[in-house]
């Protein structure tokens, strides 16, 4: 659960019934946070990675940009209000070019050139688009 204050990812204070569920259903959670640090990003209010009976609020942060946070909030609000997962899971660099109230990528050409690593591979594909709509195909 993320709460409208983007660095707060779980208010434990409000259920303690949270806790125990995720404590519990997930197997092996401290496996998944310890993977945080490796990116720069620092959970607190967990001990060893995992919840203990003191734990009142996880609080996540990253330094080295706090509005990093802000960012990465806003693209999941919007990821979640499309439908477009993926595109969060990627970083996909055009999901805030229009806003928050529209998706407007993502379509023909460009879901292809998105996805190939150089710019020489995404030319081609241009190209060849370009071809195909100037013969008619």
């Amino acid at each position: 659960m993320i709460a409208k204050d983007p660095e707060k990812i779980i208010e434990a204070n409000k259920t303690q019934k949270m806790i125990k569920a995720v404590d519990h259903k997930l197997q092996n959670i401290d496996t998944l946070y310890s993977q945080f640090d490796r990116y720069g990003l620092f959970l607190e209010g967990l001990k060893n990675y995992k919840f203990t009976k003191d734990t009142v609020q996880i609080t996540l942060n990253y330094p080295d940009d706090p509005n990093f946070l802000v960012v990465l909030k806003w693209m999941a609000d919007k990821s979640h209000k499309f439908g477009r997962r993926r595109d969060f899971m990627l970083c996909q660099y055009r999901m805030l070019q229009d806003g928050m109230d529209s998706v407007n990528y993502g379509f023909g050409v460009d879901y292809i050139a998105d996805r190939l690593h150089t710019k020489e591979e995404q030319n081609c594909v241009y190209k060849l688009d370009w071809h195909c709509v100037k013969t008619g195909i």
